[in-house]
């Protein structure tokens, strides 16, 4: 966690490397920090817990073990100290079949000690697996997507770049997060609501002296990326979308939301994803239009 902090400041990443005195980054001192920092979340969890009338667990895969017996140990050991037998009415997981299976796997497990947890497939689950096969299936907006993670990558890799960045925008670009696709929103619009000045950034590099050849040589690659007509075409269309997804997924993970606010939510999606597709259609139709009056002006000169 301190080393992907001093990453973003520069302050921290000299203080380590140059440090005489102490550094706080023994393992001792980061487990209390840790363990203070747990207990002072439990206890504020454990005050809204006594207050709701009635809960729902939600919960994501570990890589530390993937066995439904031993993602259920973890979870019940983690519940019995808040007695919640009658409180918790829902658990939400994934759709991966050690979370969801009917038959010993996790909610059903779960389910044997908590006979009104109810399973339900995580709604904001289902719309990152929607986002990401639409995308995916599109060669052209897999690259755009694989363009546009580098531009994170590359800033928060190197201290010195991201306080360029943070000199002239005063934003940070965020990396990518590969199993959250909503969260490429944030990207877009960073980039969208910045190109100018992450140009500057760009340019800036390349010309002053000083910065390593690698710097150099992606900061012309970077440049031509935002250059590009293709890329200059996705950007604007998914700035347009993702913030819809973002009102959408946050809704879904509101803990005030129910079944009519949902239903409302989804309804106005799909208004405003309409409006965005028929608002391209239009602008098409009216590049095609001055187009073809160009061309024909054109053919009448020759």
């Amino acid at each position: 966690m301190v080393s992907y902090t001093a990453t973003l400041d520069s302050v921290l990443s000299d203080h380590l490397k140059d440090s005489k005195i102490t550094k706080s980054t023994s393992k001792t001192n980061q487990n209390d920090i840790l363990e203070c920092m747990y207990k002072v979340y439990i206890e504020k969890i454990k005050r809204e817990i006594d207050k709701a009338r009635f809960l729902s667990l939600q919960a994501d895969e570990t890589t530390d073990d993937r066995t439904a017996m031993g993602l259920t140990n973890v979870l019940k050991e983690e519940l019995n100290c808040f007695g919640l037998k009658e409180k918790l009415i829902a658990q939400a997981y994934d759709g991966a079949a050690v979370m969801s299976g009917s038959r010993n796997e996790v909610q059903s497990l779960i389910k044997e000690v908590y006979p009104n947890a109810d399973y339900v497939h995580c709604y904001a689950h289902q719309l990152n697996l929607v986002l990401k096969k639409v995308c995916l299936s599109n060669k052209r907006v897999r690259t755009f997507f694989s363009s546009l993670s580098g531009f994170g990558v590359f800033f928060t890799s190197s201290p010195k770049r991201n306080d360029l960045l943070r000199e002239i925008t005063f934003k940070q670009v965020p990396r990518v997060c590969e199993t959250r696709w909503n969260f490429r929103s944030k990207i877009v619009t960073c980039i969208k609501e910045n190109k100018t000045k992450i140009v500057k950034c760009f340019n800036k590099i390349i010309n002053d002296k000083g910065w390593d050849d690698t710097s150099v040589w992606q900061s012309v690659g970077f440049k031509k990326c935002l250059e590009d007509l293709e890329f200059n075409f996705f950007l604007p269309f998914f700035y347009s979308i993702l913030k819809h997804v973002d009102v959408l997924y946050n809704i879904l993970q509101s803990s005030n939301s129910n079944t009519i606010t949902i239903k409302e939510a989804f309804e106005k999606f799909g208004f405003s994803i309409n409006f965005v597709r028929n608002s391209i259609t239009n602008n098409v139709s009216i590049i095609m239009d001055r187009f073809l009056t160009i061309a024909k002006k054109c053919m009448k000169t020759e």
